[in-house]
């Protein structure tokens, strides 16, 4: 059955999950010397690559940094910081859109939570873009989860996973069927299809918070 409604959100989730077992940083480095044959899912890849990374590091937040078509890009761990291969300028801007279309940030500055659903738990995440000047930023802090995730990923990434008490809901990306569940089913149960399934969980004091869905991903 073909899938009308995969969302940003749910792009970038499906591609965190297709690279969850594989070398972040290796792929990371080949992308930089590569030339981008598909610039948007490109743009789609080194964003999800870049927060594999920053999780295998246990990175306190991911920095993006423009100034006069220069790029860094930087995984922060207390006083230590770590440089990643930086991507092209077009291929940041593809990222930076990717973010603005899912959190719906508009204007120069903004801030918003961004929490995405993976195979083996989520990750919570405040995203904020800031201008100053000739200067442009994309920083993603990691927030911090009481209980992590029980079982990790060959690669290292260590991914939050949702308190045991509060329930989680998903969105099948197939038939757009809502229901609420600890873990994922093999197959959706409105249409009975092996699909990918997006996080719809409120986690803003807009929404309701958990236990409720929230409206900009339902």
């Amino acid at each position: 059955m073909e899938n009308l409604s995969r969302t940003p959100h749910l792009k970038l989730q499906e591609m965190c999950d297709c690279y969850l077992e594989t070398d972040f940083s290796k792929q990371l480095t080949a992308m930089g010397s590569s030339k981008n044959t598909d610039l948007m899912e490109d743009g789609y890849k080194y964003l999800a690559l870049a927060l594999l990374q920053a999780t295998t590091e246990q990175a306190q937040k991911l920095s993006f940094a423009k100034e006069d078509g220069s790029i860094t890009v930087t995984v922060t761990k207390g006083n230590q910081s770590i440089d990643l291969p930086a991507p092209s300028p077009e291929l940041l801007e593809v990222a930076t859109g990717v973010v603005r279309d899912i959190t719906h940030l508009e204007g120069e500055n903004g801030k918003s939570p961004l929490v995405l659903g993976l195979k083996n738990g989520q990750l919570d995440l405040l995203v904020e873009i800031k201008k100053d000047g000739l200067k442009e930023y994309l920083t993603i802090t990691f927030q911090q989860s009481e209980e992590m995730a029980a079982s990790e990923k060959p690669s290292g990434a260590a991914i939050n996973a949702p308190p045991a008490d509060e329930p989680i809901h998903w969105k099948c990306g197939n038939c757009n069927f809502t229901f609420t569940a600890s873990s994922l089913p093999e197959q959706c149960p409105g249409c009975g299809e092996k699909c990918d399934f997006l996080n719809i969980t409120c986690y803003t004091p807009e929404c309701g918070g958990p236990g409720n869905i929230d409206p900009r991903l339902a």
